[in-house]
C-alpha cells in the first residue's frame, strides 16, 4: 500500500496490471492529449508497463502506481511520481484515469496524495508536472495540488513545478499539523473592502482577506502585521475583534484535496498606516497576483472566500461564530 485517501487506494504497480493499462491506453478519449493521440495495442502496453516498472528502480522511491476505488475495488487508473533522472532531484507527477471517473475530483485527490507522500515522507526536493495548454483540466489540477507555473515548452506544453520548502511553507503540509489558527484583517475605506486578489488561470480572480496562519511564539496581532506586510506591503494597526469562522476542508467543495485541512480563522478590524502598492509586495501567497478595493455592497457578486463574509459585512456585523463555512 502506497497511500489511501477517503475514496482511493494507491498500490504498487505489478506486471499483470498490463490488462488494466490496456483499458486506458486502448481508449481514444484517454489518449487524446497523449502519445500524439494514438492508442496502444496489448504488446505496446506490456512494454510500457515493463518500462514503468524499471523507472521505479532508478532511485528506490517513486515510480508508477495503480489507483483503485476503495468502496468497490474498481480499477480507476494510474498515478506516477517518477524521477526525471537517476539523481532523484526532480520528480514528475502524472496520472491517467478511465473516462467514467473523470470530473469527480479523483485525479486531484490522487495527485495530491502522491505530492504529499513525495514531500513529507520521501523528502523529494522538487516535483513538477506537464500538460498541453489546451488540456485545461490538467492545468487546473496542477494548480490545485500546489504547483505553480514554471515555463512554456514546445508545442504549447506548460510546465508547473514547486520545491519541497516552498510547498511546505505555502501551507500544503498543514494537514499533518492539526488545527491551524489564522488571523485576517478587515480593512475598509469609503464603503470598500481591501482584499488580496488571487488567480487560478482558469476560473478567474478570487478574493481573500489579507492575513494568514499564526506562527509559533507569535501573537495574533503580530500575525496580522506580518501577513499584511507580506501580502500588501503595508503596516497596519490592529483593532477590535470582528468575527470568527471555522473551515473543515472535508465538509466543503474542495474536499478532494483539502479533506484533512482544519482552520480556525479570527477576523479583526484593522487600519492602514501605509498605502498598499503592488511594487511593495514582499511575499504573497502561492496564487496572489495583487490586491483590490471592492465595494462592500458588491461582495456577493464576486468570488470571495469565505462566501459568508459578504452577507455578514452587509448585515448587522454581530460579533459571532459564523460556523464551518467557506
Amino acid at each position: 500500500m502506497i497511500a489511501r485517501t477517503k475514496r482511493l487506494r494507491i498500490q504498487a504497480l505489478e506486471e499483470e496490471n498490463w490488462k488494466e493499462f490496456l483499458r486506458l491506453d486502448g481508449n481514444s478519449q484517454v489518449m487524446r492529449y497523449i502519445h500524439q493521440g494514438a492508442t496502444r495495442d496489448a504488446e505496446e502496453v506490456k512494454e510500457y508497463v515493463r518500462r514503468a516498472l524499471e523507472i521505479g528502480t532508478l532511485t528506490g522511491i517513486g515510480g508508477y502506481f495503480t489507483v483503485w476505488e476503495e468502496a468497490t475495488d474498481n480499477f480507476i487508473g494510474w498515478i506516477c511520481l517518477r524521477p526525471e533522472s537517476g539523481k532523484g532531484l526532480r520528480y514528475e507527477v502524472g496520472y491517467r484515469l478511465l473516462p467514467e471517473f473523470w470530473g469527480q475530483g479523483i485525479a486531484t485527490e490522487a495527485a495530491f496524495a502522491m505530492v504529499k507522500k513525495g514531500f513529507l515522507e520521501w523528502e523529494i526536493p522538487e516535483i513538477f508536472a506537464k500538460a498541453y495548454a489546451e488540456n485545461r483540466g490538467s492545468i487546473r489540477i496542477m494548480e490545485k495540488i500546489g504547483l505553480r507555473y514554471d515555463s512554456l515548452g514546445k508545442n504549447r506544453e506548460l510546465r508547473y513545478a514547486v520545491d519541497r520548502a516552498t510547498w511546505i511553507l505555502e501551507g500544503n503540509a498543514l494537514t499533518s499539523l492539526g488545527v491551524r489558527i489564522s488571523a485576517k484583517a478587515i480593512i475598509e475605506r469609503d464603503g470598500k473592502l481591501l482584499v488580496t486578489e488571487n488567480g487560478d488561470h482558469l476560473e478567474g480572480a478570487y478574493y481573500l482577506l489579507p492575513g494568514g496562519g499564526q506562527e509559533k511564539k507569535e501573537s495574533i496581532e503580530e500575525t496580522l502585521k506580518r501577513e499584511c506586510m507580506e501580502e500588501l506591503g503595508v503596516r497596519i494597526q490592529a483593532g477590535e475583534f470582528a468575527v470568527i469562522r471555522e473551515y473543515i476542508g472535508a465538509n466543503h467543495e474542495f474536499a478532494a484535496w483539502d479533506e484533512e485541512f482544519h482552520q480556525v480563522e479570527l477576523m479583526f478590524y484593522c487600519r492602514l498606516i501605509d498605502e498598499p502598492k503592488k511594487e511593495a509586495l514582499v511575499d504573497g501567497d502561492l496564487r496572489q497576483i495583487g490586491f483590490a478595493w471592492i465595494p462592500i455592497e458588491e461582495l456577493e457578486q464576486v468570488r470571495i472566500y469565505p462566501k459568508a463574509l459578504a452577507s455578514w459585512l452587509n448585515g448587522t456585523r454581530k460579533n459571532q461564530y459564523l460556523g464551518d463555512v467557506n
